[in-house]
């Protein structure tokens, strides 16, 4: 009984070893975010399936369930939204469709081949 509860609960994406849905991949790169009309500069930690990790300079961390532009590479801007802060770090989940995103997908798959 408590093993179909588990299954109706979860989800039938595979969850890698950490407990996550996606695979986190290392990168570290320059970006800019822009929130409320002003542009900061930003570095890239990590990026996923669906979100990215960054250090924002001069953001503070008072952003949560903020919407955030990314501005990554020549990439079409990321739009995604602030799920976690610890000073500079920022944790976000993507909102635009990221599945759509051909060069977002091709940089994932380029990292996830050369891991």
């Amino acid at each position: 009984m408590i093993v179909a509860l588990k299954k109706a609960f979860t989800s039938d994406e595979p969850e890698v070893a950490d407990g996550r849905k996606s695979v986190r991949y290392n990168i570290v790169e320059p970006c800019r975010v822009e929130r409320w009309g002003k542009s900061y500069d930003a570095t890239t930690r990590n990026i996923s399936k669906g979100g990215i990790a960054l250090d924002i300079v001069g953001m503070g961390s008072s952003a949560l369930d903020a919407d955030l532009t990314i501005y990554l590479r020549d990439f079409e801007p990321l739009v995604a939204e602030s799920r976690w802060s610890h000073k500079r770090t920022f944790g976000l989940k993507f909102i635009s469709n990221s599945d759509e995103n051909v060069q977002l997908q091709n940089l994932i798959a380029s990292l996830e081949s050369s891991s």
